[in-house]
């Protein structure tokens, strides 16, 4: 996006706008004998910040442009803020595994934030359950129904 104005500073519409629209703004001017200055990047929080929870770590993903270089940080946390941990990757998904924040607390606080000056996502909550063998069982009346189908089958074809 290109935009204009008068004067030696840029309109906050204007600003906001250019924030909004690129990936590292820069302000150009007609002097040339100033120095360019790194402009602010955008103080939006990445969108979409969610965790899956399973009984091995966590799954966190976000939206974002991985592709930008951009790098995020996750903050997770105990409810009272007594144990926390960092982590930073470029990625748009970043897995936790489980041994490296469990203690005595079954719920986690987490939040992301881009590592550049940006604001921090909604802070979410998120539990981890222990989850139950998960076997199938089949009721007796059924297996004795399946029993007696193959059976009569069976007969009639090979006895009768």
């Amino acid at each position: 996006m290109v935009g204009f104005f008068d004067g030696d500073t840029i309109p906050d519409r204007l600003k906001q706008d250019l924030l909004a629209f690129a990936d590292r703004p820069a302000a150009l001017g007609l002097q040339t004998d100033a120095k360019p200055q790194p402009a602010a990047v955008s103080g939006l929080a990445p969108a979409g910040f969610l965790a899956l929870a399973d009984e091995t770590g966590v799954v966190f993903h976000w939206e974002g442009d991985p592709a930008k270089g951009v790098r995020y940080r996750i903050v997770l946390a105990s409810p009272n803020g007594s144990e926390s941990a960092t982590y930073v990757t470029r990625k748009t998904t970043y897995r936790v595994n489980a041994t490296e924040f469990t203690g005595r607390h079954e719920s986690f606080n987490a939040f992301l934030q881009a590592v550049y000056p940006s604001a921090r996502s909604p802070q979410i909550r998120f539990q981890r359950t222990p989850t139950t063998d998960h076997e199938l069982e089949i009721p007796n009346d059924f297996k004795l129904k399946i029993l007696w189908a193959n059976l009569t089958a069976w007969m009639q074809r090979n006895l009768l």
